[in-house]
């Protein structure tokens, strides 16, 4: 998505510096841990920081995306279903 490449193993450890990022409780959210982790992954890798903070940005938007996605879908199921319940509590 960004047009560079990373290896398997690159690509692992930005992964478990989300889960990293997700996981501190110190900090809401663990805001900026997993890109500060990423980076300094990349820096003992000898890869791009910058390019590690944006993939791992890139990753936080998208998944907040979804899970918003998912927040709406349930929303208008329990709608319905609230709807569905009143139209034959009616009857």
């Amino acid at each position: 998505m960004l047009g560079f490449e990373a290896d398997f193993l690159l690509a692992l450890g930005y992964s478990a510096c989300s889960v990293l990022g997700a996981v501190v409780g110190v900090v809401p959210g663990g805001l900026g841990v997993a890109e500060g982790a990423g980076a300094l992954l990349a820096l003992m890798l000898r890869e791009q920081p910058a390019l590690a903070v944006l993939a791992l940005g890139a990753s936080r938007v998208v998944g907040l995306f979804a899970a918003g996605l998912a927040f709406g879908a349930a929303q208008a199921v329990r709608r319905k279903m609230s709807t569905e319940v009143t139209d034959e509590s009616l009857v």
